[in-house]
């Protein structure tokens, strides 16, 4: 089962859950966002068994998103150890508020 991350223009959501927003994402110097980290770590302790089963995720984003806050995510994504990311481009925003629950 896969992990989604989600992206409005405001605020990154894992599976539904609010975790940190896109201005701190952008505003940070660091290149893993460690509060989209911590969250992907309990996600994936939630849904696994076991340390051989690859963590899969899904970043869902609107396509105006700046891509340097894109390449931190996917950095947060590998960190928390998802050797699997794909990628997917909503073109409006209402689709992703709907899918992330907001």
């Amino acid at each position: 089962e896969a992990t989604v991350v989600t992206v409005t223009r405001d605020m990154l959501y894992v599976n539904g859950d609010a975790v940190v927003s896109v201005a701190d994402v952008g505003a940070s110097s660091e290149p893993v966002v460690e509060p989209l980290r911590a969250a992907l770590d309990r996600q994936a302790a939630t849904i696994l068994s076991g340390d051989d089963v690859p963590r899969e995720v899904t970043v869902m984003a609107e396509k105006s998103l700046p891509y340097a806050v894109l390449r931190k995510i996917v950095a947060s994504c590998s960190a928390a150890d998802y050797s699997k990311v794909s990628l997917a481009v909503v073109e409006r925003e209402q689709a992703l508020l709907a899918q992330a629950g907001a």
